[in-house]
This record gives structure tokens, sequence and C-alpha cells, in this order.
């Protein structure tokens, strides 16, 4: 067989060896693709492995925005690792329930203001664009991402470049939440 590319969805462990063992057999003339298999997660296992492979992320730590970057800057003086996109959503997220209290006003226990302070998101996404769709699923944009090795001898996802933006759940159209 001679695929045109090979895309996969290991995270993990299996990850790891499917990149070494990819690399090992020769085969990255063929472009690998994946979601969650090279990421700041693996990449610490992976290293030279998965340089130069790509996946599909809707942030990388090289985000060209300066909340992103002070983001990067103090999780790297902190833990000493290159933060990833599950870093970068749990932030997001506190942010998006502290923008929800302060407009519910404080109040925990009024619900509707709390769902409506969500809904709204009104913070600054460390991913840049982002809001919250009728279906509640984020409305962003979507980026290719390609492995490499930074001057330091860290290892990260880098934009290559936006392939979707404002990127809304296809079945959006057809929510019946209000």
């Amino acid at each position: 067989m001679q695929p045109d590319a090979v895309y996969t969805f290991m995270p993990g462990g299996m990850g790891v060896n499917l990149v070494k063992q990819y690399r090992q057999a020769g085969l990255e003339t063929i472009p690998f693709l994946s979601a969650f298999t090279v990421d700041e997660t693996t990449l610490p296992a992976q290293q030279d492995a998965a340089v130069g492979f790509f996946g599909g992320a809707n942030w990388a730590p090289d985000m060209d925005n300066e909340k992103s970057k002070a983001f990067v800057a103090a999780y790297e003086k902190k833990y000493g690792s290159v933060p990833g996109t599950y870093a970068m959503q749990a932030y997001d997220a506190a942010q998006m329930i502290d923008a929800a209290i302060k407009a519910a006003g404080g109040d925990l226990s009024a619900k509707d203001a709390l769902r409506d302070g969500l809904k709204a998101a009104d913070f600054t996404s460390l991913r840049g664009d982002f809001e919250i769709g009728p279906n509640h699923y984020p409305i962003q944009d979507f980026y290719l991402v390609k492995v490499a090795k930074r001057d330091d001898g860290k290892y990260q996802t880098q934009i290559e470049k936006k392939i979707f933006d404002d990127y809304a759940d296809n079945y959006a159209k057809d929510c019946k939440m209000n």
C-alpha cells in the first residue's frame, strides 16, 4: 500500500510508540497527521521521532497574541514544561467560569444568570477568537500544527496554517437549545 498520508487519533502511550515505530520503519516520507497523538503531552517522550509530524488543534504554544504568550511564559516558568492544549483549555475554562460568576453578580444560586454568563463567554480566550454557539459548542479557529524542536531543546507544536476560521459545529443549525 502506498497511502498519500496517515491519520491517527492515538493519545498517550500507544501514540508515543506509534510515532517512534513510524519513524523507525522509515515511513516519514508519508505525511503523518493526527489529533492528540503528537502534542505537548506526548512530545517529551516522542522527541525527535515526532519532529515534522502534523496535528490539528485549536491552539498551539506559539499562538500570536499577548495573552497566550504571557500564559506560555508563566506556565513554563512554573512547571518547566511546554503547555499543551489541555492546559490552555483548563485556563480558558476557569476564565469562562469566572466571567459567568461575575455576570451573576457573584450569586452562585442564580442559575439562569450563570447559564447566561457561560453562553456570553465574556473573556479573552488564549486561542483568540472564541464564542459559544447555539448548541453550546465553541465557535473557534482550527489550525494545522507541526512538531518542532525549539532552540532550548524542548518540543512543541507550532501553527503551520489556519484551516478553519470561526468554525461552528455542523449540527448547530439543528439545535433546539435556547
